[in-house]
């Protein structure tokens, strides 16, 4: 029997910011192929890494304190409770640390998978949000061909059954 379809990319997607930021770098051509963790966008992130710094170095005189207060508990010269309000003190610091790190990672979008990347819409040096699209991206080696089959031919397809097709 003869029936209709469409060739379908196997991936796409539609590339988007996580964070809103002022752009860069661009590093794709539109219609070109890209790789998989190919860096597509850099989004300015200058003040999130002076906060990474400024954290560090609060993560860093915790950690200090810590160890002075854990010396002084194992020789009871402070109290369990006060060792315990500066662990957790050092906890909270790096766990700013390690949210700082992640913020900035999500300051580069990379490509999720090999493809074909098409038309940007945005450009050097204009501002990015979460809503605004970059530019969308699909995976056509291999690619996928959807196709309906009549009713009355249903029994005759099964999971792999070889089907040809015809590009008109």
């Amino acid at each position: 029997f003869t029936t209709t379809g469409t060739l379908l990319p196997n991936e796409e997607v539609e590339l988007r910011s996580e964070v809103s930021g002022r752009v860069t770098h661009i590093g794709f051509q539109e219609g070109s192929k890209v790789g998989a963790g190919q860096v597509l966008l850099r989004i300015n992130d200058d003040d999130l890494q002076a906060q990474l710094r400024k954290a560090e170095a609060g993560l860093k005189v915790a950690q200090d304190s810590e160890g002075r207060q854990k010396q002084l508990v194992d020789v009871s010269g402070v109290s369990r409770e006060v060792y315990e309000a500066t662990r957790a003190q050092h906890i909270g610091m790096q766990a700013d640390v390690d949210n700082l790190r992640a913020q900035i990672v999500k300051t580069t979008i990379r490509a999720p998978f090999s493809g074909v990347i098409g038309l940007r819409s945005i450009s050097e040096g204009g501002y990015v949000t979460p809503t605004a699209p970059i530019a969308a991206l699909k995976q056509t080696d291999p690619m996928k061909l959807d196709f309906t089959v009549p009713e009355r031919h249903g029994r005759q397809v099964k999971a792999g059954t070889k089907v040809a097709f015809v590009l008109e």
